[in-house]
Formats: C-alpha cells, sequence, structure tokens
C-alpha cells in the first residue's frame, strides 16, 4: 500500500510505478479508479501497488465508506486485497 499524497497523474509518482514496474491492484481488479480516498477531496490519493505476481494472485478487493469499519476519526477511507496464498 501506498501513502502518496498525490494524484496518480503525478510525474513524479507515474516514474516510480513504471520503473519499478508496478500495477494499480484496484484498478486491474475492478478495471476502475478507486474514488477519492481523502473525505476532504476530490482524488485518490492512496494506492496498493503490486508487481505482476500479485496482480495474479488477486482473488477480491474492496474499499469501505468514510464512516463504516469504526473509522468515523479519519479522514481516509479504508482499502483492502485480498490474495492467493499458494502464488507465494
Amino acid at each position: 500500500m501506498l501513502d502518496a499524497n498525490t494524484d496518480y497523474e503525478d510525474e513524479g509518482l507515474m516514474q516510480f510505478v513504471q520503473q519499478a514496474q508496478l500495477l494499480d491492484l484496484h484498478e486491474d481488479l475492478h478495471s476502475t479508479t478507486i474514488p477519492e480516498t481523502y473525505r476532504r477531496g476530490i482524488c485518490s490519493l492512496d494506492y496498493i501497488l503490486g508487481t505482476g505476481k500479485v496482480s495474479a494472485s488477486l482473488v477480491k478487493g474492496g474499499k469501505t465508506t468514510f464512516e463504516e469499519a469504526g473509522l468515523t476519526f479519519s479522514d481516509y477511507r479504508a482499502f483492502f486485497i485480498d490474495i492467493k496464498e499458494e502464488y507465494f
């Protein structure tokens, strides 16, 4: 998971993702970009990035609302992925 504090279109972040050959695992799993991750923002600032091997092992993933899962104290939504253990 990456607490990037920047939009996915940020040049520095994109360069890092490309050089490390990482994938946005939520986008890979759902074929959509994750909605805003910061309560007072309009874009995603946090990501779960991984290699192709991790992407191939994805079972499911999701996100909470800002209010659920006891996160009312936080400005961020929680998101998660489940992977197949046997891939590792």
